[in-house]
Parts: structure tokens; C-alpha cells; sequence
């Protein structure tokens, strides 16, 4: 999947089965995220302007 981080101008190319948190910290974007990634703090929360299925439950 290809993944554009806006403010910074930066695309990459995100493996499959990675988050985007992951795919980001891999770019080495840096985004907060106390939880880890978990999902429970709201820290690393981002908008996803197109291209993405509606969330899941989990999500």
C-alpha cells in the first residue's frame, strides 16, 4: 500500500500486515504513541483521506 505523510511531503511503500504506526516508525516518521500502538492512548491517531476500507470493530 502506498502511504503519503502529508506535512512532511514523504510516500512510502507499506508491507503488507504492518500497521501504520509501524510502517511509519520503519520511515522513520516519528509518531507518538505511548501505548505502543495499541491503540488505547489516541496519540498516534491519524485521518486516512482515501483508499482504506471502513474500520473494523477492532479498529
Amino acid at each position: 500500500m502506498i502511504v503519503r505523510f502529508r506535512p512532511l511531503g514523504l510516500t512510502i511503500e507499506a508491507e503488507a500486515g504492518k500497521t501504520l504506526l509501524e510502517a511509519a516508525v520503519s520511515a522513520g516518521v516519528e509518531i507518538e504513541s505511548v501505548c505502543g500502538g495499541r491503540g488505547t492512548c489516541a496519540k498516534c491517531k491519524v485521518i486516512a483521506s482515501n483508499g482504506l476500507s471502513p474500520p473494523s470493530d477492532m479498529e
